[in-house]
């Protein structure tokens, strides 16, 4: 079983790059096109932001079905030593 602090990092972290990708594009839609922050906002980030969440998501959970638990990390894996 994959630990639980690893899916809220992996999810933080996808989420981060989601948010970075939004932050540069209604930028550059601003400087290009001159809309007002708001209207930048609305028609950069909030039309894709629904579809990003899915997606980010969706990545998520396909990445922790790959992932290996610590059973299968053999060398590096923490198991108790049996004497």
């Amino acid at each position: 079983m994959i630990p639980l602090e690893h899916i809220y990092w992996l999810t933080g972290l996808l989420m981060a790059g989601v948010a970075i990708v939004h932050l540069c594009g209604v930028v550059v839609l601003k400087l290009a096109t001159g809309y007002a922050w708001p209207e930048a906002i609305a028609l950069g980030s909030t039309v894709f932001l629904p579809f990003d969440i899915v997606k980010a998501a969706l990545a998520t959970s396909l990445t922790l079905l790959f992932l290996p638990t610590r059973d299968e990390t053999h060398p590096f894996s923490e198991q108790p030593v049996h004497p």
